[in-house]
Protein backbone atom coordinates (compact mmCIF):
# COMPACT_ATOMS: atom_id res chain seq x y z
CA UNK A 1 0.00 0.00 0.00
CA UNK A 2 1.45 3.39 -1.03
CA UNK A 3 2.13 5.82 1.72
CA UNK A 4 -0.52 8.47 2.51
CA UNK A 5 -3.49 5.28 1.52
CA UNK A 6 -5.72 3.52 4.01
CA UNK A 7 -7.66 0.29 3.49
CA UNK A 8 -11.08 0.24 3.81
CA UNK A 9 -13.16 -2.36 4.10
CA UNK A 10 -17.15 -2.99 3.29
CA UNK A 11 -19.27 -5.45 3.81
CA UNK A 12 -22.36 -6.03 2.16
CA UNK A 13 -25.15 -9.12 1.40
CA UNK A 14 -27.36 -9.27 -1.43
CA UNK A 15 -29.74 -12.49 -2.54
CA UNK A 16 -27.37 -15.46 -3.84
CA UNK A 17 -28.27 -15.55 -7.15
CA UNK A 18 -27.37 -11.67 -7.28
CA UNK A 19 -23.64 -12.30 -6.10
CA UNK A 20 -21.80 -12.35 -9.89
CA UNK A 21 -23.78 -9.42 -10.74
CA UNK A 22 -23.39 -7.58 -8.02
CA UNK A 23 -19.41 -8.22 -8.30
CA UNK A 24 -19.19 -7.51 -11.54
CA UNK A 25 -21.22 -3.99 -11.08
CA UNK A 26 -18.75 -3.21 -8.26
CA UNK A 27 -15.84 -3.88 -9.90
CA UNK A 28 -17.28 -1.44 -12.76
CA UNK A 29 -17.59 1.48 -9.45
CA UNK A 30 -14.33 0.53 -8.90
CA UNK A 31 -13.10 1.58 -12.41
CA UNK A 32 -15.30 4.33 -12.61
CA UNK A 33 -13.94 6.01 -9.23
CA UNK A 34 -10.46 5.59 -9.74
CA UNK A 35 -10.40 2.62 -7.25
CA UNK A 36 -7.21 0.09 -8.01
CA UNK A 37 -6.10 -3.28 -6.95
CA UNK A 38 -9.69 -3.25 -5.02
CA UNK A 39 -10.23 -6.73 -3.56
CA UNK A 40 -13.61 -8.53 -3.26
CA UNK A 41 -14.28 -11.63 -1.02
CA UNK A 42 -16.99 -13.05 0.79
CA UNK A 43 -19.53 -15.69 2.11
CA UNK A 44 -20.50 -16.65 -1.11
CA UNK A 45 -23.30 -19.10 -0.01
CA UNK A 46 -24.71 -16.69 2.53
CA UNK A 47 -25.09 -14.20 -0.08
CA UNK A 48 -22.52 -11.74 1.86
CA UNK A 49 -19.53 -10.03 -0.08
CA UNK A 50 -16.81 -8.19 1.46
CA UNK A 51 -14.78 -5.39 -0.96
CA UNK A 52 -11.70 -3.55 0.23
CA UNK A 53 -10.38 -0.05 -1.29
CA UNK A 54 -7.68 1.50 -1.34
CA UNK A 55 -8.58 5.09 -0.29
CA UNK A 56 -5.71 8.05 -0.85
CA UNK A 57 -5.75 9.90 2.00
CA UNK A 58 -3.94 13.87 2.52
CA UNK A 59 -3.11 14.20 -1.19
CA UNK A 60 -4.64 16.08 -4.47
CA UNK A 61 -7.42 13.04 -4.57
CA UNK A 62 -11.05 14.45 -4.69
CA UNK A 63 -12.65 14.62 -1.19
CA UNK A 64 -16.14 13.52 -2.28
CA UNK A 65 -14.84 10.20 -4.50
CA UNK A 66 -15.79 8.16 -1.46
CA UNK A 67 -19.02 9.80 -1.00
CA UNK A 68 -19.44 9.59 -4.68
CA UNK A 69 -18.33 5.61 -4.69
CA UNK A 70 -20.76 5.07 -1.75
CA UNK A 71 -23.66 6.56 -3.20
CA UNK A 72 -23.83 4.32 -6.32
CA UNK A 73 -23.04 1.40 -4.17
CA UNK A 74 -25.85 2.13 -2.21
CA UNK A 75 -28.11 2.03 -5.31
CA UNK A 76 -26.39 -0.95 -6.44
CA UNK A 77 -26.72 -3.06 -3.31
CA UNK A 78 -30.64 -1.83 -2.25
CA UNK A 79 -31.28 -2.06 -6.25
CA UNK A 80 -30.35 -6.15 -6.00
CA UNK A 81 -32.47 -6.48 -3.11
CA UNK A 82 -29.37 -6.32 -0.48
CA UNK A 83 -28.35 -4.93 2.95
CA UNK A 84 -25.96 -2.37 3.26
CA UNK A 85 -24.47 -3.92 6.93
CA UNK A 86 -23.43 -7.68 6.76
CA UNK A 87 -21.42 -6.98 10.10
CA UNK A 88 -17.95 -6.22 9.13
CA UNK A 89 -16.77 -2.55 7.73
CA UNK A 90 -14.21 0.30 8.58
CA UNK A 91 -14.91 2.80 11.99
CA UNK A 92 -15.65 6.28 10.69
CA UNK A 93 -16.11 5.63 7.16
CA UNK A 94 -18.72 3.66 7.89
CA UNK A 95 -21.00 6.59 9.23
CA UNK A 96 -22.52 7.53 5.76
CA UNK A 97 -23.95 4.51 5.17
CA UNK A 98 -26.53 5.33 8.20
CA UNK A 99 -28.91 7.70 6.64
CA UNK A 100 -29.30 4.64 3.45
CA UNK A 101 -30.11 2.08 6.26
CA UNK A 102 -32.11 3.91 8.99
CA UNK A 103 -35.06 5.99 8.36
CA UNK A 104 -34.88 9.82 8.73
CA UNK A 105 -36.51 9.82 12.27
CA UNK A 106 -33.98 6.87 13.42
CA UNK A 107 -31.41 8.72 12.17
CA UNK A 108 -32.44 11.97 13.90
CA UNK A 109 -32.59 10.13 17.51
CA UNK A 110 -29.09 8.75 17.03
CA UNK A 111 -27.77 12.30 15.38
CA UNK A 112 -29.70 14.09 18.89
CA UNK A 113 -28.18 11.10 21.49
CA UNK A 114 -24.51 11.36 20.47
CA UNK A 115 -23.77 15.37 19.59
Amino acid sequence: MAAGTTALLKDIVVPVPEILPTCEALNILFDRHDYRDSVIFGHVKDGNIHFMLTERLGDAAPLDRFPRFADDMVGLVLGRGGSLKAGHGTGRMMGWSSRAMSSSTMTARWASSVL
